[in-house]
Protein backbone atom coordinates (compact mmCIF):
# COMPACT_ATOMS: atom_id res chain seq x y z
CA UNK A 1 0.00 0.00 0.00
CA UNK A 2 1.25 3.31 -0.78
CA UNK A 3 1.15 6.33 1.39
CA UNK A 4 -1.65 7.97 -0.58
CA UNK A 5 -3.90 5.01 0.00
CA UNK A 6 -2.99 5.01 3.70
CA UNK A 7 -3.76 8.70 3.98
CA UNK A 8 -7.09 8.24 2.26
CA UNK A 9 -7.85 5.29 4.50
CA UNK A 10 -6.82 7.30 7.57
CA UNK A 11 -9.00 10.20 6.47
CA UNK A 12 -11.95 7.86 5.87
CA UNK A 13 -11.45 6.27 9.28
CA UNK A 14 -11.14 9.75 10.83
CA UNK A 15 -14.26 10.94 9.00
CA UNK A 16 -16.12 7.82 10.06
CA UNK A 17 -14.98 8.31 13.63
CA UNK A 18 -16.00 11.98 13.55
CA UNK A 19 -19.36 11.03 12.06
CA UNK A 20 -19.86 8.37 14.76
CA UNK A 21 -18.93 10.78 17.54
CA UNK A 22 -21.23 13.44 16.06
CA UNK A 23 -24.01 10.92 15.75
CA UNK A 24 -23.52 9.82 19.37
CA UNK A 25 -23.38 13.41 20.70
CA UNK A 26 -26.45 14.41 18.69
CA UNK A 27 -28.31 11.34 19.97
CA UNK A 28 -27.33 12.21 23.52
CA UNK A 29 -28.53 15.82 23.03
CA UNK A 30 -31.82 14.71 21.46
CA UNK A 31 -32.25 12.11 24.21
CA UNK A 32 -32.02 14.90 26.77
CA UNK A 33 -34.58 16.95 24.87
CA UNK A 34 -36.93 13.97 24.65
CA UNK A 35 -36.49 13.29 28.37
CA UNK A 36 -37.28 16.96 29.14
CA UNK A 37 -40.37 16.84 26.94
CA UNK A 38 -41.50 13.64 28.68
CA UNK A 39 -40.93 15.20 32.13
CA UNK A 40 -42.86 18.31 31.09
CA UNK A 41 -45.68 16.17 29.75
CA UNK A 42 -45.88 14.10 32.96
CA UNK A 43 -45.81 17.30 35.01
CA UNK A 44 -48.56 18.88 32.89
CA UNK A 45 -50.68 15.73 33.17
CA UNK A 46 -50.25 15.68 36.96
CA UNK A 47 -51.17 19.37 37.19
CA UNK A 48 -54.23 18.88 34.99
CA UNK A 49 -55.28 15.86 37.04
CA UNK A 50 -54.93 17.77 40.30
CA UNK A 51 -56.86 20.71 38.88
CA UNK A 52 -59.64 18.37 37.75
CA UNK A 53 -59.73 16.74 41.20
CA UNK A 54 -59.97 20.15 42.88
CA UNK A 55 -62.79 21.21 40.55
CA UNK A 56 -64.61 17.94 41.17
CA UNK A 57 -64.24 18.33 44.94
CA UNK A 58 -65.53 21.90 44.75
CA UNK A 59 -68.48 20.83 42.63
CA UNK A 60 -69.28 17.93 44.99
CA UNK A 61 -69.13 20.28 47.97
CA UNK A 62 -71.40 22.73 46.16
CA UNK A 63 -73.80 19.90 45.37
CA UNK A 64 -73.73 18.68 48.98
CA UNK A 65 -74.34 22.21 50.27
CA UNK A 66 -77.26 22.58 47.85
CA UNK A 67 -78.74 19.30 49.07
CA UNK A 68 -78.32 20.34 52.71
CA UNK A 69 -80.04 23.65 52.02
CA UNK A 70 -82.82 21.82 50.17
CA UNK A 71 -83.29 19.56 53.19
CA UNK A 72 -83.57 22.61 55.44
CA UNK A 73 -86.07 24.25 53.09
CA UNK A 74 -88.06 20.99 52.92
CA UNK A 75 -88.23 20.90 56.73
CA UNK A 76 -89.46 24.51 56.72
CA UNK A 77 -92.08 23.66 54.08
CA UNK A 78 -93.28 20.70 56.14
CA UNK A 79 -93.45 22.84 59.29
CA UNK A 80 -95.36 25.58 57.44
CA UNK A 81 -97.77 23.02 55.97
CA UNK A 82 -98.33 21.50 59.41
CA UNK A 83 -98.89 24.95 60.90
CA UNK A 84 -101.42 25.78 58.16
CA UNK A 85 -103.15 22.46 58.77
CA UNK A 86 -103.26 23.11 62.53
CA UNK A 87 -104.59 26.63 61.97
CA UNK A 88 -107.28 25.25 59.66
CA UNK A 89 -108.20 22.63 62.26
CA UNK A 90 -108.44 25.38 64.88
CA UNK A 91 -110.64 27.43 62.61
CA UNK A 92 -112.84 24.40 61.95
CA UNK A 93 -113.14 23.97 65.72
CA UNK A 94 -114.11 27.63 66.14
CA UNK A 95 -116.75 27.29 63.42
CA UNK A 96 -118.03 24.11 65.03
CA UNK A 97 -118.33 25.96 68.36
CA UNK A 98 -120.17 28.78 66.62
CA UNK A 99 -122.45 26.26 64.97
CA UNK A 100 -123.22 24.70 68.36
CA UNK A 101 -124.13 28.13 69.74
CA UNK A 102 -126.32 29.10 66.79
CA UNK A 103 -129.48 27.30 67.94
CA UNK A 104 -129.57 29.53 70.94
CA UNK A 105 -128.72 32.71 69.00
CA UNK A 106 -130.47 32.49 65.64
CA UNK A 107 -132.94 30.70 63.47
CA UNK A 108 -132.59 27.66 61.20
CA UNK A 109 -131.36 29.80 58.30
CA UNK A 110 -128.33 30.88 60.34
CA UNK A 111 -127.47 27.23 60.99
CA UNK A 112 -127.68 26.43 57.28
CA UNK A 113 -125.45 29.36 56.42
CA UNK A 114 -122.93 28.38 59.08
CA UNK A 115 -122.87 24.82 57.74
CA UNK A 116 -122.34 26.10 54.21
CA UNK A 117 -119.63 28.46 55.39
CA UNK A 118 -117.87 25.66 57.23
CA UNK A 119 -117.96 23.39 54.17
CA UNK A 120 -116.72 26.13 51.83
CA UNK A 121 -114.00 27.17 54.24
CA UNK A 122 -112.90 23.55 54.71
CA UNK A 123 -112.69 23.00 50.96
CA UNK A 124 -110.81 26.25 50.40
CA UNK A 125 -108.38 25.52 53.20
CA UNK A 126 -107.62 22.05 51.86
CA UNK A 127 -107.11 23.30 48.30
CA UNK A 128 -105.02 26.32 49.23
CA UNK A 129 -102.88 24.35 51.66
CA UNK A 130 -102.19 21.75 48.99
CA UNK A 131 -101.44 24.44 46.44
CA UNK A 132 -99.13 26.28 48.83
CA UNK A 133 -97.25 23.09 49.65
CA UNK A 134 -96.86 22.27 45.94
CA UNK A 135 -95.65 25.79 45.22
CA UNK A 136 -93.15 25.64 48.07
CA UNK A 137 -91.83 22.30 46.81
CA UNK A 138 -91.40 23.75 43.31
CA UNK A 139 -89.51 26.72 44.72
CA UNK A 140 -87.37 24.32 46.75
CA UNK A 141 -86.58 22.18 43.69
CA UNK A 142 -85.75 25.30 41.66
CA UNK A 143 -83.41 26.60 44.36
CA UNK A 144 -81.74 23.20 44.63
CA UNK A 145 -81.02 23.21 40.90
CA UNK A 146 -79.68 26.76 41.05
CA UNK A 147 -77.48 25.98 44.05
CA UNK A 148 -76.17 22.75 42.55
CA UNK A 149 -75.35 24.20 39.12
CA UNK A 150 -71.59 24.54 38.63
CA UNK A 151 -70.41 28.13 38.77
Amino acid sequence: MNSLALRILAQLVGAGFAFGVGWYVNGWRLGQQIAKIERDQVEAAATASETARLKERAWNKQLEDARNEATKREATIRADAAAAHNAADGLRGDIADLRRQLPELAADACRQRADTLADVLSQCTARYSGMAETADRLVNDRQTLIDAWPK
